[in-house]
């Protein structure tokens, strides 16, 4: 990582988790949704972001894996969030996944903490 961006719509961005790896093909389509989960868990300030080409953007077992946004022609990685959520399920090659990503953004959870980001 080398850097730490706050997640803005249009932005693309690559989710890399357990169970489905890396995935580069979502665009961030809102910022500040807030929501009950089917587990009845209410969260607020969350990111949404969806496959652009309608694959999966996140499988069951991505959660709080990284998502980030490559920059420089790839050759360095900008921090963007934690990986929270599935939206709508889909069938994802063997996998329960979706095509709609929810994620806390980096950025307000280290504002938020107080914290410092280590960059290498």
């Amino acid at each position: 990582m080398v850097t730490l961006w706050k997640a803005h719509v249009g932005n693309f961005v690559c989710n890399s988790g357990a169970s489905l790896g890396e995935y580069c093909l979502i665009k961030v389509t809102e910022t500040g949704w807030s929501g009950t989960y089917s587990n009845g868990q209410k969260v607020k300030h969350m990111v949404r972001a969806k496959s652009v080409e309608g694959g999966c953007a996140v499988a069951h077992g991505d959660s709080g894996g990284p998502v980030y946004s490559y920059t420089n022609w790839f050759d360095e990685v900008a921090a963007q969030g934690i990986t929270s959520a599935v939206g709508k399920p889909v069938y994802c090659g063997g996998l329960d996944g979706g095509r709609v990503i929810v994620f806390s953004r980096a950025w307000d959870v280290v504002k938020d903490a107080g914290a410092y980001v280590m960059v290498y």
